[in-house]
């Protein structure tokens, strides 16, 4: 008989302790996963807490005020009031955005703070407890989108002043923009996280019919993004008008922030381009309120807050360039010269202008070919320079056709920055004129004083710096080359290299221009404490020192940059805690090459 003998029992401690390395080898690399996707995260934020499920769950809605208050000032059967909240219904329709509308009663009552965002489209007249709501509102942590002369008058029509302009957005009122004119032209800065996309110093035409407002900033938490000072009409020290005549400005309020304009959305007017980049502006503003990260890349190289380029034009053959040759010589200032190809000039003239810069073609024929005025064997630079007007678009169709790179126009056009004209594969860059040369400042205000000539030409520099844009000087052998007047442009560079201004040739600009067009970003929010940055270089050519202006749009510190592909260089970086902005400097991106990149930081404590 065989007697079965019942197997050893096994201890359940080992299965217990080995079921818990494994449980807790599986939270581990679980954690690593999040950690990869999601960047740095506590664990609380993973608890399925009342907060973090409201936080997941929360749809972003935004409350419009339809202000009957502020209707009432308006003359009986007046349609101003409705046809400026189509306006803004319009607009938040096209972004997608849930929005409510809202009535006096129903901010004076409360409550308001389920609102991502607050907009006042021209809400003039306010009662004392509807103010007061709105400033708890904003203190504590909302966002406020106004227009126009807010709470300038009590509900019952009598004037309360410029109290909530000045409290709450930090300005000082200096003027209304009186309707003298129909329509007012409104300049943007470049390089703002509320104006990427746009280019600098873009102008917007305005309407004046319901007389547009204009500001000074008083307090450094508040950023001025326009001007309302045009300085080909204007009188007055360019830089005190423009520091008087702020239209748009953004900033926070205890805890909240605001973007203020001084006119209404249904006010711009003017072309399809007026309307496409205000659009960008106005959802711009919206994605900054609501603390949403946004990129761009910065229109200069590295190092550089905005460039210049001196153009000079040699129109007979009568004027010694020796003198303002020696200048830009020894300043190192590269000239872009243009010899006019049917006049004779002296031997060795267009050598000594090929050797300081550019040398080009002073066309009166913008469809004319590439006939170059050049001898001495010295090499082509197919850049132009037109008499008068701005080219049709045929004539600059033409240009392109026959191999021209850049031309220089004599107009003002509707921004501060080159524009690159495209056709069939082909690029051709356009400079218009953004400052007073020294026919105006010496021909036409007949300036002989050269401390005059100087502080005209810096007055134009810093109004291009506050816009972010190209300072290009017309000067001329004759006139400011003369001997007694080439110390205003030794001092003129000195200035211009003290503002941290890029001198460069019209060839050197153009081609920096083509190449960072070609540079995209795309920007994506991974989680509380990570950005996925994604950076491509469109063109076959590369790009260096292109810098890249991440607004992380929320208070952050211990910044930390990685790639998700191996080997990829980490690029130098800088934060700004104030602004919180981040500029990361590509040294060097080929042609066709993408960048990934995330970026980690940490928040502080509420």
């Amino acid at each position: 008989m065989t007697v079965v003998r019942p197997l050893p029992r096994s201890h359940p401690f080992p299965f217990l302790v080995l079921g818990l390395l494994i449980l807790a080898a599986s939270v581990w690399v679980f954690l690593l996963i999040l950690r990869g996707v999601y960047g740095r995260f506590d664990l609380a934020d993973l608890m399925p807490t009342e907060k973090n499920l409201s936080v997941a769950f929360a749809k972003q809605k935004i409350g419009i005020l339809e202000s009957r208050y502020s209707d009432n000032l308006l003359p009986e059967g007046s349609a101003w009031l409705h046809d400026n909240m189509s306006t803004w219904k319009k607009f938040l329709a096209s972004t997608g955005t849930d929005y409510e509308i809202l009535s006096d009663q129903s901010i004076e009552s409360g409550p308001i703070s389920q609102y991502s965002i607050l907009i006042l489209p021209g809400s003039r007249a306010l009662s004392d407890r509807e103010a007061e709501a709105i400033k708890r509102y904003i203190d504590h942590g909302g966002s406020v989108f106004a227009t126009g002369g807010t709470d300038t008058f009590k509900e019952n029509g009598e004037w309360r002043g410029w109290q909530f302009l000045s409290q709450v957005f930090g300005l000082q009122f200096t003027r209304e923009i009186t309707p003298d004119q129909q329509t007012r032209l409104h300049t943007l800065r470049g390089g703002l996280p509320i104006t990427g996309g746009i280019p600098a110093g873009y102008s917007l035409r305005v309407a004046t019919w319901d007389n547009p407002i204009a500001c000074k900033v008083l307090e450094p938490r508040t950023t001025q993004v326009s001007t309302w000072y045009n300085f080909r009409s204007d009188g007055g020290l360019a830089s005190e008008s423009i520091e008087s005549t702020a239209g748009i400005v953004y900033g926070t309020y205890g805890l909240g922030r605001f973007v203020w304009m001084g006119f209404e959305l249904n006010s711009v007017l003017g072309n399809q381009d007026d309307y496409v980049y205000f659009d960008i502006l106005c959802r711009r503003c919206v994605d900054w309120l609501d603390g949403t990260p946004s990129a761009q890349v910065r229109d200069w190289p590295a190092a550089y807050r905005a460039a210049a380029m001196v153009v000079l034009p040699c129109k007979d053959d009568s004027a010694s360039e020796q003198s303002l040759l020696a200048s830009a010589s020894q300043y190192k200032v590269p000239l872009s010269s243009f010899l006019n190809p049917s006049v004779a000039y002296p031997r060795g003239l267009d050598g000594a202008l090929a050797r300081s810069g550019d040398l080009g073609a002073l066309l009166k024929d913008p469809a004319a070919g590439m006939q170059l005025p050049f001898r001495d064997n010295n090499p082509p630079v197919a850049a132009a320079l037109l008499m008068s007007g701005s080219g049709s678009d045929s004539a600059l169709s033409s240009m392109l056709a026959s191999g021209w790179r850049y031309v220089v126009v004599n107009s003002v056009s509707d921004r501060a920055v080159p524009r690159k004209y495209s056709r069939d594969g082909r690029d051709l860059v356009i400079f218009s004129q953004t400052a007073r040369g020294d026919e105006e400042v010496v021909g036409q205000y007949g300036l002989t004083d050269t401390s005059l000539q100087l502080y005209t030409y810096r007055e134009d520099v810093d109004r291009v710096l506050f816009q972010g844009g190209l300072y290009l000087l017309q000067v001329h052998a004759n006139i400011q080359g003369r001997p007694e007047y080439v110390p205003v442009l030794n001092n003129l560079w000195a200035y211009l290299r003290e503002k941290d201004f890029w001198i460069a040739s019209g060839s050197e600009i153009s081609a920096w221009w083509l190449a960072r067009s070609a540079v995209n970003v795309n920007v994506r929010s991974l989680g509380k404490r990570r950005i996925a940055l994604q950076i491509s270089n469109t063109a076959r050519n590369e790009v260096r020192d292109a810098v890249v202006q991440l607004n992380i749009n929320r208070p952050a510190w211990n910044i930390a940059l990685s790639s998700d592909i191996l080997g990829t260089v980490i690029p130098p970086y800088r934060f700004n805690s104030r602004t919180q902005v981040l500029d990361i400097t590509i040294p060097r991106l080929e042609g066709g090459a993408l960048l990934s990149l995330f970026v980690d930081f940490d928040q502080p404590p509420v």
